[in-house]
């Protein structure tokens, strides 16, 4: 009885759920698709419609009543269907999508309570966090075909259409997913494509969906990472980042496994690659992740596009600075693609902004306006750069990528100094070379193995020629030259044990090879100094990733390098722990110890100009293996468009040496104390954030005092507007100044100074500069192609910021280095 009951019943809901489908097959088969109809009616009235087939391709409109009335047929379609029909010539239309914004709520399945914090994926654009209204999100600019993938963090991902999206009652479930902690992320950290990775305790820098940032349109990787709490740059330059007390030389700078060795295009102004090839950007500012050494700073890992497209891509940017393209070409079929850009100033031309940037750059220096004054005439002033990339891409399969990127990066500066009569000429110039390979095979062998097997070839060259004549007679000629030759090999394995347990260990060898060479001839005397270092570095590492319960991620690990030229073996470990004490509030610690074999002289100044000072030296029995240690411990809370991140850290670093005089090596060390603070809201017209650092950062070499960078306060306040084409991003940033450090005067005469009279005692003046930027699109965005044109102002009120004296050639008179001044950029880019 019981089971024949329950057979009827069964047969019963299968019957209503057949009728049920069959009533909503023969409503679709009574309608037709929207695409079928514009064309019967192209065919009936000798007109063509223009329109995007994929956004239309999903609607169904009812049989027209009036086929043979055009009017009537196109009124009933744009009641049908929210499209609009232009008419510009008496036989051609465009069909215009509608958008509107679409109001809803996201719930949690199990609890039905809201969901604060919500991130949607339109089509095949990038994750982007939603404005929370009172009690609702809102989906901006939707069309009802659009699909669009709802996700927030420890729940699983949903995907819809915004037809049924409206059809659902605005309303979105979406089911608890807690097993899965990894890959935890804060989308737009402080300006949209910059994103906090919790489980790494890193930032991820995603350039395609990177915002507009203050004082720059066009998207240059080092100035964007100043936007990040803890990393700075005090004298304005782009390259000549500070991550939390560790100079520029102590950061570790990859560019697809090819090292960098230098700051930047023109003394560190300008990145030294085209940001268009850049795919996204791995940031670490604290301790270093096992795999990783060599350096006793941060971590810069970027990382260059893949992507193989369906049809050749290309874009073309022009600035007030430089111009450049690049274009991403299929040469297989989903199977094999060239990706090629360059980029090059105009030597002929030198801009305002440019101009500012000379200014920065040659202060201090013979080249200088101040320096060279009304007696002597620049007879000549070169300045070129250029950059280049090529990757080539193959995916055999689905679980098979070979890669091969090249990077070539060329700098040249150049000038001639005449006195008034002609009778002495000084001439000096400088070439910056560094190139590149680097071939990688990454394999999914199956799904719990992946592997990545490299090899990285480059060369970098740093050279300097300078030339005295008098009567057309030399009487000196200085040459000196810095070059790195660097040859790697890495094995990276990663083994996934189970859904919380996670295995990585690998192998890496190098090969460093450091030559210098100087040629001094004066007044008939040639000295010569050549030094040629070679060292090899063996590093295995292992680490381990385990989540514990719902609550905890830990990660320890073990890095190993053994040193050829000290013959010495280190091992340093590596440790993180993330804590998701709620779905909004974590709680993060980190600590780690790593080498740096091969590093540049610690010096008292910023003087990039002097190619002296970035002359790099190899680890030997006068040169000792510098140390660093990190320590961290932070908190993150971010609900309902509120962000506040906290993080707390110490910093040391031994082994640093300074060049006293020219035969004397002083050893010393480095320290910074400090605070990283984010503070950010989110509204529905605009983002407004501020950061704050509080450290101190000082040095003990023969005694310990402020280390000569140090700025106790930095505060930085963001505003950014985007409407509809338009963006505006607003910067104000206020920092304290930094110490007073005295040199002693080098100039000729019996009544030289001993002293540097200065109004200063301990600290410089309060720095501040506020930066604008705004941008707007002229292409319509359903076109195929995107065009922009962007403004941009560095201290837009042109505040004279005092940064330190200049310690080498300083005149008493004008002793003072100041930060960049007012510097206006225009760029227009196209991309298709």
């Amino acid at each position: 009885m019981l089971y024949n009951a329950l057979a009827k019943r069964l047969i019963l809901f299968i019957v209503i759920c057949c009728a049920f489908y069959q009533m909503a097959l023969a409503q679709k088969q009574t309608q037709i698709r929207i695409i079928d109809a514009l064309k019967q009616l192209e065919t009936a009235h000798s007109v063509s419609f223009s329109y995007n087939p994929k956004l239309l391709e999903n609607l169904w409109v009812d049989p027209m009543s009036d086929f043979e009335n055009l009017k009537s047929s196109l009124d009933e379609l744009s009641k049908a269907a929210p499209l609009r029909f232009d008419n510009p010539g008496s036989e051609f239309y465009s069909i215009i999508p509608i958008r509107s914004n679409v109001s809803f709520e996201v719930l949690d399945r199990q609890t039905g309570e809201a969901i604060p914090v919500v991130f949607a994926k339109v089509g095949l654009k990038d994750y982007a966090y939603l404005y929370p209204t009172p009690v609702k999100f809102e989906l901006r600019n939707a069309f009802v075909t659009d699909s669009i993938e709802l996700s927030s963090r420890f729940y699983s991902a949903q995907k819809m259409t915004v037809e049924d999206l409206i059809e659902s009652n605005n309303q979105v479930w979406l089911e608890p997913d807690t097993l899965y902690l990894e890959n935890v992320t804060v989308m737009s950290y402080t300006i949209s494509g910059i994103n906090a990775n919790i489980e790494q305790q890193s930032m991820e820098i995603d350039m395609s969906d990177l915002g507009l940032i203050a004082g720059e349109t066009d998207g240059d990787i080092l100035q964007v990472l100043k936007t990040i709490p803890g990393i700075k740059s005090p004298t304005g330059k782009a390259g000549a980042l500070m991550m939390r007390g560790s100079t520029y030389d102590q950061n570790l700078m990859y560019f697809d496994n090819i090292p960098l060795y230098h700051t930047g295009h023109y003394f560190g102004t300008i990145s030294p690659y085209n940001q268009a090839v850049v795919d996204k950007v791995d940031v670490h500012r604290g301790s270093l992740p096992a795999k990783w050494s060599g350096k006793v700073g941060g971590l810069i890992d970027i990382q260059t596009k893949s992507e193989i497209p369906e049809k050749v891509k290309g874009g073309a940017l022009a600035n007030t600075i430089y111009a450049g393209g690049y274009i991403n070409s299929p040469i297989v079929k989903d199977k094999v693609s060239l990706f090629v850009s360059a980029r090059t100033n105009y030597p002929e031309y030198s801009s305002a902004k440019m101009e500012a940037y000379s200014e920065l750059n040659l202060q201090g220096s013979r080249v200088g306006s101040i320096q060279t004054g009304k007696d002597n005439n620049l007879d000549r002033f070169d300045v070129r750069f250029n950059d280049l990339n090529g990757k080539l891409i193959y995916k055999p399969n689905g679980k098979n990528e070979v890669t091969s990127t090249l990077l070539r990066i060329s700098d040249d500066f150049g000038f001639t100094i005449l006195t008034p009569d002609e009778d002495l000429k000084e001439t000096g110039d400088s070439k910056l070379f560094n190139w590149g390979m680097t071939t990688q095979w990454t394999s999914s062998l199956t799904d719990q193995w992946n592997t990545s097997l490299s090899h990285t070839y480059s060369v970098f060259e740093l050279s300097q020629v300078s030339v005295s004549e008098q009567s057309g007679n030399e009487i000196s000629n200085k040459n000196a030259k810095n070059s790195i030759s660097d040859n790697r090999v890495s094995l990276d394995m990663d083994y996934k044990v189970s859904e919380k347990t996670d295995f990585n260990f690998g192998y890496s060898f190098a090969q460093q090879n450091v030559i210098f060479d100087e040629t001094e001839v004066e007044t008939g005397m040639t000295k010569d100094k050549h030094t040629d270092d070679e060292g090899l570095t063996h590093s295995a590492y292992m680490s381990a990733k385990r989540h514990l319960g719902q609550k905890f991620i830990l990660e320890g690990g073990m890095h190993m390098d053994h040193f050829s030229v000290t013959s010495e073996l280190f091992l340093d470990p590596r440790f993180m722990i993330s804590c998701f004490l709620t779905k909004s509030f974590y709680l993060k610690s980190s600590a780690g110890r790593s080498r740096q074999y091969l590093f540049r002289s610690f010096l008292n100044d910023f003087d990039d100009f002097r190619l002296g000072n970035q002359f790099w030296n190899l680890a030997d029995s006068n040169h000792g293996v510098q140390t660093g240690k990190q320590y961290m411990i932070g908190g993150l809370f971010d609900k309902s468009g509120w962000l506040f991140d906290l993080e707390l850290y110490i910093k040391d670093t031994d082994g640093l040496e300074r060049q006293v005089d020219p035969r004397t090596l002083e050893t010393g060390s480095l320290r910074t104390i400090g605070m990283d603070l984010l503070l950010k809201k989110r509204f529905q017209a605009f983002d407004l954030w501020g950061s704050y650092t509080l450290s101190h950062a000082e040095t003990d070499f023969s005694e310990i005092q402020d280390a000569y960078f140090d700025q106790t306060h930095v505060l930085n306040l963001m505003l950014l507007i985007p409407r509809d084409r338009w963006n505006l991003s607003l910067a104000w940033g206020l920092m304290s100044g930094m110490p007073v450090e005295i040199p002693t005067p080098r100039g000729p005469g019996p009544d030289q100074p001993t002293t540097i009279d200065t109004p200063y005692d301990d600290r410089f003046p309060i720095q501040h500069q506020l930066d604008l930027s705004a941008t707007y699109q002229f292409s319509k965005p359903e076109a195929a192609w995107k065009g922009v044109v962007g403004l941009s102002f560095i201290n837009l009120y042109n505040k004279e910021n005092l940064i330190n004296i200049f310690q080498n050639g300083v005149k008493p008179d004008n002793p003072y280095r100041y930060g960049i001044g007012f510097s206006p950029n225009l760029q227009l880019s196209i991309s298709w």
